[in-house]
């Protein structure tokens, strides 16, 4: 993932693809590998930056993780939504966890129309 390299990563989707941290990814193939825990030869989740603690960032790195609204996965906040579809879960899945990312809703058109940055909704 070239973690070592990057000072962070902006990621897509994840929440979608159950593809956020390592703990979903354990045991699955990606990119010719299999996928192991955080500390092991092949980590695949990205919270594999956030916790990567160094001298310089001794939080961890940084993550951002953007969902759409074109996609209709993630609800607004304020909609009546359940389950993995509802904004606060979102946000409580991706956002508050230890080794958690800046997760954030928009419009696929990336056109300031739909900014929905986590906390809001909790």
């Amino acid at each position: 993932m070239g973690v070592r390299y990057a000072d962070g990563a902006v990621v897509e989707e994840c929440y979608i693809y159950h593809a956020c941290f390592a703990s979903a990814q354990i045991g699955t193939r990606q990119d010719g590998i299999t996928c192991t825990a955080l500390s092991g030869p092949t980590p695949c989740g990205w919270d594999v930056f956030t916790a990567d603690r160094t001298a310089r960032q001794p939080t961890g790195k940084w993550v951002g993780e953007a969902e759409y609204d074109a996609d209709g996965f993630v609800c607004n906040p304020g909609q009546r939504c359940r389950g993995p579809h509802a904004f606060a879960r979102y946000c409580q899945l991706v956002y508050a966890p230890r080794n958690g990312f800046s997760a954030v809703k928009f419009d696929v058109n990336l056109d300031g129309s739909m900014f929905f940055p986590c906390p809001r909704g909790r």
